[in-house]
C-alpha cells in the first residue's frame, strides 16, 4: 500500500540514478545560503549601491544558477524549466499588482515599485525552485511525500529565514510553506506557488 502511494507522487523531474538524494538536498541548501551570504557581503564591501545588482543578481545566482550547476556537475537531469514558470507566473502576478496599485496607489511610495515587483517575483521563483521543487523531489525519493513536505517547509521557514523572528517563522512562514508544498505536490507545477509566494512578499513589504 505504501509503495503504491509513493508511486502516485513520484516526481519525474529529477533523475538522480544511484546518488544519495538526501546528501544532494543538504548540499543544495548549504550552497544556497553560503553563496547568497558571500555575494551580498562582497557586493557590500565593494560598495555596490544599485539595488538590482545588490539584491536581485545574488538571488538569481544562489537560488537558480548555482543549484543548476551543481545538478549538472552531478549528472542529474532536471526536466523542470524554471524560466518557463517565471514567464507564466509573471503574467498572473503583474495582473494582480496592476489592480492592487490602482486601488492603493495613493498609499504607496512609487519610487522603487517597479524594482520590487521584479525582485520579489524572482525571489519567489528561486525559493520555490529550491525549497519546493528540488527539496521535495529529492526527499520524496527516500521518504513519504508528507514527511518530505514537512522537512522542506521547516528548512524554508527556519533555516533560510534564520535571521527572522522565530515566532513569525513558526506562525506565518511554516504554514505558508506547508500550503505551497501541498499545492506543488497536488499540481506538480510551480506556477501557483510562485504567484502566491510573490504576492505574499509584496504584501509584506507594503504593509
Amino acid at each position: 500500500m505504501e509503495i503504491k502511494k509513493r508511486r502516485n507522487y513520484d516526481f519525474s523531474f529529477l533523475n538522480v540514478n544511484e546518488k544519495n538524494p538526501l546528501v544532494i538536498a543538504m548540499s543544495l541548501v548549504v550552497i544556497n545560503l553560503l553563496s547568497l551570504l558571500t555575494l551580498i557581503i562582497l557586493l557590500s564591501y565593494v560598495k555596490v549601491s544599485n539595488p538590482f545588482l545588490m539584491l536581485t543578481v545574488p538571488t538569481v545566482i544562489s537560488f537558480i544558477t548555482l543549484p543548476k550547476l551543481l545538478l549538472k556537475c552531478l549528472n542529474i537531469e532536471d526536466n523542470l524549466d524554471v524560466f518557463r514558470y517565471l514567464k507564466t507566473s509573471s503574467v498572473i502576478f503583474i495582473s494582480f499588482v496592476a489592480v492592487y496599485l490602482l486601488i492603493f496607489r495613493s498609499k504607496l511610495d512609487m519610487t522603487f515599485v517597479g524594482f520590487w515587483i521584479v525582485h520579489y517575483l524572482i525571489v519567489a521563483t528561486g525559493e520555490e525552485y529550491i525549497y519546493r521543487h528540488l527539496l521535495i523531489s529529492l526527499l520524496s525519493k527516500k521518504m513519504s511525500i508528507i514527511i518530505s513536505c514537512i522537512i522542506s517547509s521547516i528548512v524554508f521557514a527556519f533555516i533560510l529565514h534564520n535571521n527572522e523572528d522565530f515566532v513569525t517563522n513558526l506562525v506565518i512562514r511554516l504554514p505558508l510553506a506547508l500550503v505551497l508544498s501541498g499545492i506543488y505536490v497536488k499540481t506538480k507545477s510551480l506556477s501557483l506557488p510562485i504567484v502566491i509566494h510573490a504576492i505574499y512578499n509584496l504584501l509584506v513589504m507594503i504593509v
